[in-house]
């Protein structure tokens, strides 16, 4: 995670952003606050540096995390990425890499519909199943 390109852009107010889930386009792996919802778990304490070489925090455990988002039709769904964990985080954040390591297409474009994390299915996007950004349903960020 040498570098962070996540924006925040949303109507909500932070008080209701407690279960927001932020993409970062820059991170090499997803990082979680909490063991909530994580297999697979090793301890493995690994030092990460944030964005411009501001604060050092130090991983606990390596874990495959499920994430339960609503899609575009407001059913929620099920995601499963590799994290590690970071006690003090504010909020969780999801690699792009790693969503795309995970079967899901990250896509980014001025029309609503067009954007959004997408699962790829026999290597095409199944836009039934994916989960828009800042949405009435989604608790999805970038």
């Amino acid at each position: 995670m040498a570098r962070s390109e996540s924006a925040f852009v949303s109507t909500r107010i932070l008080a209701d952003m407690e279960d927001a889930l932020m993409c970062d386009g820059g991170a090499r792996s997803t990082s979680t606050k909490s063991l909530e919802n994580c297999t697979l778990v090793k301890q493995k304490v690994v030092e990460i540096q944030t964005a411009h070489g501001g604060t050092q925090m130090n991983t606990t455990h390596r874990c495959l995390k499920t994430y339960y988002v609503r899609d575009r039709l407001g059913e929620i769904r099920p995601i499963a990425v590799k994290a590690y964990v970071v006690p003090g985080l504010k909020h969780d954040l999801l690699s792009v890499k790693g969503l795309n390591q995970a079967g899901y297409r990250v896509i980014h474009d001025e029309d609503e519909e067009e954007s959004g994390v997408f699962a790829v299915i026999n290597k095409k996007i199944d836009k039934a199943k994916s989960f828009p950004f800042m949405s009435e349903h989604s608790n999805f960020f970038l």
